[in-house]
């Protein structure tokens, strides 16, 4: 009988611990609620502010394209002018070939227009592009001192991002 005392006791206190491990994780999941607060808030903008960040790149790289077929297209209408203009003889072109070098020089400057354009938009993208990375980064870095907050404290935090950075 003595043994079933003895076993009795040791499920009451092996209860007891149990129920006190309980009720202190309850306790420190509770009393760590702003961090992993602030932890999923800050986890959204990061995952957020990547999609936007592929978008840009998206842009970009269209506008890069566009840019490029302009500086062709602004090479080729240069190259007509200077056709034209090699041409001449003491300055004068036959009149036939004037108009087509005063179509030519039009062409031109509605390429530099377009060209032009496309320039300004492609600086305007990088312009955000930028002050979106620098966004990003500040929020990264947020992140990481959190991370280092809640270990130093011992907090697990859930991780960053589930595919990575």
């Amino acid at each position: 009988m003595r043994l079933d005392r003895r076993f009795t006791v040791f499920l009451l206190l092996t209860l007891s611990l149990v129920a006190l491990a309980a009720a202190w994780s309850v306790y420190r999941h509770r009393s760590h609620a702003t961090e992993r607060e602030a932890w999923r808030v800050i986890t959204a903008e990061i995952g957020t502010g990547r999609g936007r960040i592929d978008s840009l790149e998206s842009v970009l790289a269209r506008l890069d394209a566009r840019v490029e077929e302009e500086k062709d297209r602004l090479a080729g209408a240069a190259a007509r002018i200077s056709h034209y203009e090699g041409q001449s003889v003491r300055g004068r072109l036959p009149t036939p070939a004037y108009r087509e070098y005063l179509a030519s020089i039009d062409r031109h400057n509605r390429v530099v227009e377009s060209y032009n354009a496309a320039l300004v938009e492609q600086r305007r993208v990088y312009a955000d592009y930028s002050i979106l990375i620098d966004a990003f980064n500040a929020r990264v870095d947020s992140a990481n001192q959190l991370q280092r907050t809640a270990v130093e404290q011992g907090i697990q935090l859930p991780p960053l991002l589930p595919d990575g950075l």
